[in-house]
């Protein structure tokens, strides 16, 4: 079989604007406050291309919702999510920490040891380093799926309107007689990728809306005021896919980067600062050549592996699944 699993194309558009905002932040803002330098933010930084990893929960409360419908038991969902995102993350987890090895800076080395901790994907749960620290929103993505797998087990899906509701009065009350924990706010993505995913598929109660909008209105308790208000730019954003309106979103070069987004989110950060701080010893200071040049790189590494590494890999495993599990 090949890889030609159903693709909405709009939804690979923003995945490629959450990735690329995502680089560009950590190439503009957080390369400077890692390196003290402002040579990547003289012209234009992109403090808030870090909400990227806002819109990548958001489509993965969608995708995974689209997921969870089609599966036939829950161990199925376990090994699609596995092969979805184990392999790979092991692949650019040990190109990363290889590179950061041989040639990357002090900063960003870690040892052997920390290596093997990571191989689980949530280094932090065991007080280590993680060797990109992009992997800690895996962390929140598994911990979504573990609440999904739990909803299939009691058999809940079919009730996730109210489960839904039920999260946001929890969400309300934590915030509102203790504190701001963000996790609740991204637990709450989440649920606007489902309710927008129910949209999406036609399903024209109310509750959907509802959801959406009292999920918006609760990122008000953050401290961060911003985060309502790019909150509020996401859910215009999928209001116009869902109602088949974000024509713009097909645009081929947001796609490709869409369609390379996981490979491009676990490897661009380390290995890119490494090749930021390569062309300034080589006197290279230029504002655009030390984006455009680690963008180039890490874009078309990122190429590769999904195409050579992360397509075949889940072909075969998917295939191997379909023969050998249980659930069939």
């Amino acid at each position: 079989m090949k890889h030609l699993r159903l693709r909405i194309t709009e939804l690979d558009g923003l995945r490629g604007i959450a990735a690329l905002a995502v680089v560009l932040y950590h190439y503009t803002t957080r390369f400077g406050q890692k390196f003290d330098t402002n040579l990547t933010r003289t012209v234009w930084e992109f403090e808030y291309g870090r909400y990227g990893v806002d819109l990548f929960f958001i489509i993965s409360g969608f995708v995974i919702f689209m997921t969870i419908e089609k599966v036939k038991h829950p161990g199925e969902f376990i090994y699609k999510r596995f092969i979805r995102l184990y392999p790979t993350f092991w692949f650019c987890m040990a190109l990363t920490f290889f590179l950061m090895k041989y040639f990357g800076p002090a900063l960003l080395k870690r040892t052997t040891e920390e290596l093997l901790v990571n191989i689980s994907m949530v280094p932090s749960l065991f007080g280590t380093r993680a060797i990109d620290g992009v992997y800690w929103s895996l962390l929140i993505e598994l911990c979504f799926y573990g609440f999904m797998l739990l909803l299939l087990l009691l058999q809940l899906v079919p009730k996730m309107k109210y489960v839904g509701l039920a999260f946001l009065l929890f969400y309300f009350a934590v915030c509102f007689w203790h504190k701001y924990h963000p996790e609740l706010y991204y637990g709450s993505l989440f649920l606007m990728g489902i309710s927008f995913y129910k949209i999406w598929k036609g399903d024209k109660s109310w509750l959907w809306h509802l959801q959406i909008l009292v999920a918006l209105l609760l990122s008000l308790f953050s401290p961060h005021r911003i985060d309502f208000i790019v909150t509020a730019l996401f859910c215009a954003l999928f209001y116009l896919f869902v109602y088949r309106q974000a024509g713009f979103l097909r645009f081929r070069p947001l796609v490709f980067i869409g369609e390379i987004s996981y490979a491009l989110y676990l490897i661009h950060q380390h290995i890119g600062h490494t090749i930021q701080l390569w062309l300034i010893r080589e006197g290279i200071t230029n504002y655009y050549l030390l984006l455009l040049w680690p963008i180039f790189i890490m874009v078309l590494t990122a190429y590769l592996i999904t195409t050579w590494f992360e397509k075949p890999v889940i072909d075969y495993l998917s295939n191997a699944g379909k023969k050998t599990a249980l659930w069939n």
